[in-house]
C-alpha cells in the first residue's frame, strides 16, 4: 500500500518540483519574455528595482514589469505560474505557425531560429539522444531552449541521433559554407 501510494504521489511531487525551479527564458519579444529576461539577468531583483532599471533607459517599460506575476508584494515570481505563461506563448505561436508573436518577425521565422538555435546546442553538447538533450534543457538554464525546440529537430526512428539529411540546407551547410559563398562573391 506505502508502494502504491509512492507511486500516485510521483507525478504530484515532480509538479511541485518543477513549480518551484524558474521556467527557461525564451527569445520572444513579448513584453513578459522581454521581463522575465531583464529580470534573470538581473539575478532575481524586487519589482521596485526592475522599475529603477526600466527608469535608467534598458529596453523594458514599466508596463512589461507588470506583467510578471509577482508575489509577496513584488519580492518573487510565481514561477508555476510564469512557467504555464510561457509555455502558452509558445504553443500559441506554434499553433499559429505564421502568427506574428510581436518579435517583428512572423511564427514561422522564429521556429526556424528555434530549430537553428536547437542544433547549434545538439552539436556543442557532442550530440547527444534525444532523451539525454530533454533532460539536459529541463535541468539547465543557460540554453534559452525549451523541450519542445529539441522536437523541431528531426531525429531518427530511435530517437539516438538527427538524421542530418533532413535538416534545412543552411543549417547542414554552417559557417564555412557561408565563407565560402561570401569570399567569391569577392573574387577570392
Amino acid at each position: 500500500e506505502e508502494e502504491e501510494r509512492a507511486r500516485h504521489m510521483e507525478p504530484v511531487l515532480r509538479r511541485k518540483r518543477r513549480s518551484q525551479r524558474p521556467p527557461p527564458v525564451t527569445l520572444g519579444n513579448t513584453p513578459l519574455e522581454r521581463a522575465y529576461r531583464w529580470y534573470t539577468r538581473l539575478s532575481g531583483p524586487h519589482r521596485r528595482e526592475l522599475y529603477r532599471s526600466a527608469d535608467e533607459g534598458v529596453d523594458l517599460q514599466r508596463s512589461d514589469i507588470d506583467t510578471l506575476p509577482w508575489i509577496r508584494d513584488g519580492a518573487l515570481l510565481d514561477f508555476a505560474l510564469l512557467g504555464q505563461m510561457l509555455e502558452d506563448i509558445e504553443t500559441n505561436k506554434k499553433r499559429g505557425g505564421t502568427a506574428d508573436d510581436g518579435s517583428g518577425t512572423m511564427g514561422t521565422a522564429n521556429q526556424a531560429e528555434r530549430r537553428r538555435l536547437a542544433y547549434n546546442w545538439y552539436k556543442k553538447l557532442k550530440r547527444p539522444n534525444h532523451q539525454v538533450f530533454v533532460k539536459l534543457v529541463e535541468e539547465t538554464f543557460g540554453t534559452n531552449l525549451q523541450t519542445q525546440d529539441v522536437d523541431l529537430l528531426p531525429w531518427n526512428d530511435d530517437q539516438t541521433a538527427i538524421v542530418e539529411a533532413r535538416l534545412p540546407k543552411n543549417l547542414r551547410e554552417g559557417r564555412s559554407s557561408r565563407r565560402k559563398s561570401i569570399g567569391h562573391s569577392f573574387g577570392k
